[in-house]
């Protein structure tokens, strides 16, 4: 397994990368943010691409610490985040539409895809927005 530092973007040819093995790296979100994070520490994200029929399944585990502003009570708290996804990257709508019973799906016609703007939504889809427990 391979291992990067990445700052801001990093763009990732599907085609390439699914002839490789599975891949890690460190990125650092600072744009784009849901609201209610306050900050994010580096992230690990592991990621590995297989070709499949006519599309690429993505396969992401990203772990990290997320200091997240409370919407019940307004404190911050510290939260371990360590999400995993799978993703079918199609290269149209129509291809998506059929996958989309079985899988999450993002579209990307140049066989190209933004993995810090991947994670990023994940953070928008799967941190929590209160504590556990009740405040």
């Amino acid at each position: 397994m391979s291992s990067f530092n990445i700052a801001n973007r990093m763009n990732i040819c599907l085609k390439t990368q699914a002839r490789q093995a599975a891949q890690q790296v460190t990125l650092i979100i600072q744009e784009r943010l849901p609201s209610h994070i306050e900050s994010v520490g580096p992230l690990t994200c592991k990621y590995q691409i297989e070709l499949a029929d006519n599309y690429y399944l993505l396969t992401l585990h990203v772990r990290g610490v997320l200091d997240i502003i409370c919407q019940r009570c307004a404190n911050v708290f510290r939260h371990d985040y360590d999400n995993e996804t799978k993703l079918a990257v199609c290269v149209n709508d129509a291809i998506a539409e059929r996958l989309m019973e079985h899988f999450e799906c993002i579209v990307a016609c140049d066989n190209q895809i933004d993995l810090t703007e991947v994670v990023t939504d994940d953070l928008h889809l799967f941190s929590p927005e209160k504590h556990a427990d009740k405040c």
